[in-house]
C-alpha cells in the first residue's frame, strides 16, 4: 500500500459526542471517512465496514453456534488429555480497533492482515510453570482444532509474519522453548508461533485465524496457564505493550461529553468501551 498523501483522519471525539449509541458512532465515522475522499481514509472505512458486518445478528448467531461446537470439541480433548481447559470469547473494543487500523495505515502495513477483531482463547490449566509436556500439549490442541475447522468447511488464513525483535535474554532464559515446530506438517504457514518465537517481553501463545464461508474471521489463541499469567500480569502484560504500541495512533478522548453508555477510562487513562471487556471475561467455563 503506497500512499503519496499526507495522512489525517476525521475527528473521532466529535463523532462520539453527537452519537447516542456505539453503532450510530460507528456508522457516522465510516460516513465521514468516505467523505474525505483520500486513499487512506477509504481503506480505513472499508476495514471498519468489514468488521461492522461481522456484528450482524445472523453472523453473530452463527459464530455463537461455532463457539459452542468448539466447546464440545474441547470437552472431548479435555477428557482425552486428562486436563482441564478454559475457553473465553473476545472482541476488540471500538477504540482499540480504530487505534490498530490507524497504526497500520501510518506504518504502511497491509490492512488485510488485521484479523483479530473477533476470537476466542483456549487456556490449558497446566499449573504455574511450563514444561516440554505442557508446551507439546498446546500444539496438539491447536492441531486438533485446525482439523476440526477444516473438516467443517472453514479455511485457515496465512499467518501474519512475526515482526517482533528477539526476546530479551534475561526473560528468554525463564521460558520453555520447544526445539522444533510441533505444528502438523503443512499448516506451519497458518500458525503464528509465539511459543518458539516469543515477543520481546516474553509473551508466548499460538495464534491461528479461521475464515468461515460467509467471510467472517476469528482468531484462535492457545496457551498454558503460565503463559496466560505472564500475558495478563507478568513481563508480557498486554497493557503497557499496547499503550506504547498505539501511542502514535493519535486517539485522545475526553469522556466528559460522550453520552454513549459503556465508555470508561482505565486507571492508566486508557479509554475503551465495555464490549470487548465483557466478552473477554464471559467464559464458557472450565471443561
Amino acid at each position: 500500500m503506497a500512499l503519496a498523501e499526507k495522512i489525517s483522519f476525521p475527528d473521532l471525539q466529535g463523532v462520539l459526542e453527537v452519537s447516542e449509541t456505539l453503532d450510530e458512532a460507528w456508522a457516522y465515522y465510516v460516513k465521514l471517512l468516505r467523505a474525505n475522499q483520500s486513499i487512506s481514509n477509504s481503506l480505513y472505512a472499508n476495514k471498519l465496514d468489514e468488521f461492522r458486518h461481522m456484528l450482524a445478528p445472523a453472523k453473530l448467531r452463527e459464530l455463537e453456534k461455532e463457539f459452542y461446537e468448539v466447546k464440545e470439541q474441547l470437552r472431548k480433548m479435555s477428557k482425552k488429555y486428562g486436563i482441564r481447559m478454559r475457553i473465553t470469547r473476545r472482541q476488540k473494543d471500538f477504540i482499540g480497533l480504530n487505534e490498530k487500523i490507524r497504526l497500520y495505515i501510518i506504518k504502511n502495513k497491509p490492512m488485510d492482515t488485521i484479523r483479530d477483531f473477533l476470537g476466542f482463547r483456549v487456556t490449558l490449566c497446566t499449573g504455574n510453570e511450563d514444561s516440554q509436556e505442557t508446551i507439546k500439549l498446546c500444539y496438539e490442541v491447536l492441531n486438533e482444532l485446525m482439523k476440526h475447522f477444516i473438516m467443517n468447511g472453514s479455511l485457515l488464513t496465512e499467518a501474519e509474519p512475526i515482526l517482533e525483535g528477539e526476546c530479551e535474554e534475561k526473560i528468554r532464559e525463564k521460558l520453555i522453548i520447544p526445539s522444533e515446530s510441533l505444528v502438523t506438517p503443512g499448516f506451519e504457514d497458518n500458525v503464528k508461533d509465539y511459543i518458539r518465537h516469543p515477543k520481546a517481553n516474553g509473551y508466548q501463545s499460538l495464534h491461528c485465524v479461521v475464515r468461515k464461508t460467509d467471510g467472517t474471521l476469528f482468531e484462535i489463541q492457545v496457551r498454558t496457564t503460565a503463559m496466560d499469567y505472564r500475558a495478563e500480569f507478568g513481563s508480557a502484560s498486554h497493557l503497557p505493550y499496547k499503550l506504547n504500541k498505539y501511542s502514535g495512533a493519535g486517539i485522545k478522548l475526553d469522556l466528559s461529553n460522550i453520552k454513549i453508555k459503556g465508555f470508561q477510562s482505565t486507571e492508566d487513562g486508557r479509554i475503551c468501551d465495555l464490549v470487548g471487556l465483557v466478552q473477554s471475561v464471559d467464559p464458557f467455563g472450565l471443561l
